[in-house]
């Protein structure tokens, strides 16, 4: 069986390959999730009220 060649992908000029891809992904969730403060009690308000908006908003179709 041949040897099978890691996934590369393209970051602005730079190939990475798939472990690093992937390490950049989580880097960027991270951030994202820190940015957002996610599990925060303002970020969990909000999500209450947005979900019942939505459940409001269905209901009424």
């Amino acid at each position: 069986m041949a040897a099978v060649e890691p996934v590369l992908f393209i970051y602005g000029d730079d190939p990475v390959n798939d472990k690093e891809f992937k390490q950049m992904l989580a880097d960027l969730v991270a951030r994202e999730e820190k940015y957002l403060q996610v599990n925060s009690e303002e970020f969990n308000r909000r999500h209450r009220e947005l979900m019942d908006l939505i459940e409001r908003a269905s209901r009424k179709e």
